[in-house]
């Protein structure tokens, strides 16, 4: 006997099943490969494909159940546990907030769960575990070759050559892999997916190194240093976690001498030093940690776990449903958070994200799963089949490592990672026995699945048909042809009544067309179907203000300030519905509220309106006194407290009082300092530039090197090099100015623009129409905000102190409409 799998003698299966297996691996493949796969998921027809997939998945499965063969149980109590599985999605499914996307999600899961036990199954021989390993080591090694090639074509020479023409300019930045555009992408769209797939691959290519012989297994130690190459260039915090559970696990499981394992212990951590020295991201998270100042990604990852919590504790048993983090994240969504995560679809932590989903269930179902995997360690021990026992050691370390890895990310959403994780189970479990099923079981679980698969397909027709209208009716829109892309997505909308994405897109489009009235009226509809998104009420809100609804756009601004306090606009908004109102003391608290967490906006010319005009001198006022406030009510804030002082001497300056000059200015903001003695009529000296605003003080300064300068605060600013368009309207506003506050605060130029929805496609699962953008008119000093943010700070991305301290004044306020 090669394995404790008993190998049944059974009749080959029929092609035609056999062919509906390599499709599904060919659809699973595919979305391995070709390039920015993730967001693909999230378009038509890709998507219509993914599904072919599953689908041919399951339908393979059905078809080895109706043919006369042994068909076995997964055995070891995990059938159990699959069932456990198939009761939480369904009972999920069932209470679930958000039906429609329920549906979609869970019918995913079950066709997995279904694959699970025709891959067990089918890898009933040690001939097939092996070829299908051999399979998969061709995939990586192509994976780890285009991920590489993709990434160095379109990532790192554009940047490097991006860095090299900044520096004729005086810019001599690094590569900065704490950019998170610049890791390593390709192919899935994220460096975290990239990193996550890698923790798979690595094992098996190191068991394909360990079992083959001659020039295939240079190959596959090729594969295994590219592979580690390739994890590097992702700069994953949740890769370096997995890979040092990988390295761990490799030390204790392997028959080692006690000196060699504290060899391979040493080695790990030399290892894993030379990681962190070489990769600046990774030792600014280090220094982070260490010091307790938790930022950017880490601070994401708090926030999207409190939310997490939070969803699962509304239906605690079943959790919120599949595909309700979308539509609930923002009603959940802390006020500390600040513009930190301002949407999300997925909660970047898988345990985190199976108990939002799916409650209790899901998560006793993923620890019981995870449980009698690590049972099934000392049967697979005692396994004589070598090849069978490397392969197992393989997907055991794999799936270990990725359970380490899970907790920083969620992406069981990707076929790329979901399939891998499916195949290294069904490896493990294969290994093990399992008790056959009975002929009336069979045929219940037949006439079962093929109901359930039946559903499937009727319910998703509409749902389909409605993706495919929408992906028409953008492709119309694109062609300017506004009568075809109307009724298209009016279609869709009807066809999923549950998608906000059809009304908003739909609403949003027509207002951009001149039709703000039939605009009106779908967003209002998209408001209806996901309440607790704030793009539907800003933009209604600025829609009902523009068409004489102030009252109305005042309870939807209200709605917005609720869902995400710190975005920028919205009690701007707020006090534009209100002056409409004539209700000017709230207005004047709201427009505090928003220079408070945006400062800069202090400077906008939108001051200069007769609007609000009136307004200026009141609303510095309420800003200089709660500084003075906030300041004395956390003493102990030292961040709050840089960015209130910073706050106050700015405000200052810009209203043109110079008697400022302390060591509180010198030691916040050094350019201030500079800045206070130029307009007292002293000599100031800028040599060397270190930054944008210094550059910018410096052409001032030096008028024979005027352009030279500007150039390079340009570049530092932007991070590209400046054309002679981009410079001119800086130096005729100098040639203009009599003073470097003149220039600053009068002859600035201007830039009128709307923001747009950042990876609004993405994150609302459609990328098929355009990215859309707020109705809000922002107006800014260019200088201001682009320059001189060490004078007067731009809004914070994420500074909790601030919104902890500004929550109640929002809330009293708000209590108020």
């Amino acid at each position: 006997m090669s394995s404790l799998a008993k190998e049944p003698t059974s009749p080959p299966l029929s092609w035609k099943g056999q062919l509906l297996g390599l499709l599904a691996a060919l659809i699973g493949v595919l979305f391995t490969l070709v390039p920015d796969s993730h967001s693909k998921l999230a378009s038509w027809p890709w998507v219509f494909l993914f599904q072919v997939g599953l689908f041919c998945l399951a339908g393979w499965g059905l078809w080895m159940l109706l043919q006369d063969r042994p068909w076995r149980r997964l055995g070891s109590g995990l059938d159990w546990a699959a069932g456990l599985w198939a009761v939480a999605l369904l009972l999920s499914m069932a209470l679930a907030i958000y039906p429609g996307q329920a549906r979609f999600y869970t019918l995913s899961a079950c066709c997995y769960l279904i694959g699970l036990y025709t891959l067990v199954n089918w890898l009933e021989t040690p001939q097939r575990r092996l070829q299908l390993g051999i399979a998969q080591g061709y995939v990586h090694v192509a994976f780890l070759v285009l991920s590489l090639g993709l990434w160095g074509a379109t990532t790192l020479l554009p940047e490097l050559n991006r860095l090299a023409s900044l520096r004729p300019y005086g810019v001599d930045l690094p590569f900065d892999f704490g950019v998170v555009d610049l890791r390593n992408w390709a192919p899935l769209g994220h460096q975290n997916y990239v990193a996550g797939y890698l923790i798979l691959a690595l094992p098996l290519l190191a068991a394909l190194a360990v079992l083959r012989s001659g020039q295939q297994r240079w190959l596959w130690w090729s594969g295994l240093v590219l592979g580690l190459v390739v994890l590097y260039t992702t700069s994953s915090r949740g890769g370096l976690l997995g890979l040092a559970l990988l390295l761990l696990l490799s030390v204790a499981l392997l028959p080692l001498s006690q000196r060699r394992r504290w060899l391979g212990v040493g080695a790990i951590a030399v290892l894993l030093t030379a990681l962190l020295a070489l990769n600046n991201r990774l030792q600014l998270l280090l220094g982070g940690l260490l010091t307790g100042q938790v930022q950017g990604e880490t601070a994401y990852r708090l926030l999207t776990a409190q939310v997490g919590a939070a969803l699962g504790l509304r239906q605690p048993l079943t959790g919120a449903g599949p595909g309700a983090v979308l539509l609930l994240f923002q009603r959940y969504r802390p006020s500390w958070a600040g513009r930190e995560a301002e949407m999300a679809y997925q909660l970047h932590s898988t345990p985190v994200q199976l108990w939002a989903d799916l409650g209790l269930l899901g998560s006793v179902a993923a620890l019981i799963t995870l449980v009698l995997v690590l049972r099934t360690v000392g049967q697979l021990w005692r396994l004589t089949e070598n090849t069978d026992k490397v392969l197992a050691g393989s997907a055991l370390g794999g799936l270990l490592a990725y359970v380490g890895f899970s907790l920083t990310d969620y992406q069981l959403d990707h076929p790329a990672l979901a399939v891998p994780l499916l195949l290294n189970l069904a490896l493990l479990i294969s290994l093990l026995p399992g008790p056959p099923v009975a002929g009336r079981w069979r045929r219940a679980a037949a006439g079962g699945v093929s109901v359930a698969l039946l559903l499937g397909v009727v319910w998703l027709v509409p749902v389909d048909r409605a993706w495919q209208l929408s992906s028409q009716g953008f492709a119309a829109l694109s062609g300017r042809q506004v009568a075809a892309f109307v009724p298209a997505l009016e279609q869709a909308s009807a066809l999923a009544p549950w998608e906000p994405y059809y009304p908003s897109q739909l609403g949003w489009n027509l207002v951009e067309q001149g039709q703000p009235e039939a605009g009106k009226r779908w967003f209002e509809r998209a408001v209806q179907v996901a309440p607790d998104l704030e793009f539907g009420h800003s933009n209604l809100a600025w829609l009902k203000l523009s068409t004489g609804d102030p009252a109305g756009a005042t309870q939807h601004f209200k709605r917005s300030a609720q869902l995400v306090p710190a975005k920028r606009g919205v009690f701007y908004g707020l006090a534009m519905s209100l002056l409409a109102q004539r209700r000017t003391d709230l207005a004047v608290r709201a427009l505090t509220l928003e220079v408070l967490r945006d400062p800069v906006f202090a400077t906008s010319p939108l001051w200069q309106t007769p609007l609000l005009q009136p307004l200026y001198a009141p609303v510095t006022a309420a800003l200089d006194e709660a500084c003075a406030e906030l300041r004395l009510a956390q003493p102990q804030a030292e961040s709050l407290k840089t960015f209130l002082d910073q706050v106050q001497l700015g405000l200052h300056w810009w209203l043109g009082e110079r008697d400022v000059h302390s060591q509180t200015v010198q030691s916040v903001a050094p350019l201030m300092q500079k800045v206070l003695a130029l307009a007292q009529g002293q000599t100031v000296e800028v040599r060397t530039p270190q930054t944008a605003g210094e550059a910018l003080l410096a052409a001032w300064l030096n008028p024979q090197e005027r352009e030279r300068f500007l150039q390079q605060a340009w570049s530092r600013a932007v991070g590209l090099p400046p054309r002679p368009e981009d410079l001119a309207p800086l130096l005729q506003g100098l040639a203009a100015s009599q003073s470097f506050d003149q220039w600053v605060k009068e002859k600035a130029p201007i830039r009128q623009y709307r923001r747009e929805r950042s990876g609004f496609g993405v994150l609302s699962r459609h990328i098929d129409g355009p990215i859309p953008d707020d109705f809000l008119q922002v107006v800014d000093n260019v200088i201001m905000t682009n320059y001189l943010n060490e004078l007067l700070p731009t809004s914070p991305f994420y500074l909790p102190e601030l919104d902890r301290a500004l929550q109640p004044w929002r809330d009293e306020l708000l209590a108020k409409l």
